[in-house]
């Protein structure tokens, strides 16, 4: 039976973070694995190819419009590279229970080992209702295995206290993670 690939999913809402923290995941890769990146989240900022670490873009929505496309896409990403672990950015508006579905499907789950789910969040967002009180983003935080708090500048740090409570209110006893530039260790996703 061949080796399944230790997958990653990455969610937040849009320049939250999430393209920097794969970024900085890749620059610690070891140099004899070999990584997969799919990408359905389309901001500005974009994933280099590099040398050991495939990438592919997916469009429509992971979760409705677009999971016969990110079923084809993965399948297509796993069998042309065949990576020892992949990475899964979500798109911002994911619904994380319908792109959970698609990823327990047989085909699948037999090719993926589905370890931790990572949201990043920007502070400054919190307060911002086109982010903060979407349901879809408090989905992303309940689900994820590992939260993110991407404290990009000074702004917001007086709301440090409230934030905490409000994550631990949505995702429970979850691991948090404080970075300052999207940088975390490679152990977030042993």
């Amino acid at each position: 039976m061949p080796t399944r690939v230790a997958t990653h999913l990455i969610m937040g809402a849009t320049s939250a973070g999430k393209t920097t923290l794969i970024r900085g995941l890749l620059a610690q890769r070891p140099p004899q694995e070999s990584w997969a990146v799919l990408v359905n989240d389309f901001g500005t900022a974009r994933i280099d190819a590099h040398e050991k670490v495939a990438l592919r873009e997916v469009s429509g929505c992971m979760c409705c419009t677009g999971r016969v496309t990110l079923s084809i896409g993965l399948v297509r990403l796993l069998r042309e590279s065949q990576p020892q672990r992949l990475l899964i950015e979500a798109s911002a508006a994911v619904r994380p229970a319908a792109l959970l579905a698609v990823l327990h499907e047989d085909g699948i789950a037999a090719a993926i080992d589905l370890r931790t789910s990572i949201c990043v969040i920007d502070p400054r967002q919190f307060t911002d209702p086109r982010v903060g009180e979407r349901e879809d983003y408090h989905e992303q935080i309940a689900t994820a295995s590992n939260i993110v708090v991407n404290w990009r500048d000074a702004a917001g740090v007086e709301a440090r206290p409230a934030i905490a409570r409000w994550i631990e209110g949505l995702a429970g006893a979850r691991s948090v993670t404080e970075t300052h530039d999207g940088s975390v260790s490679l152990a977030l996703v042993a």
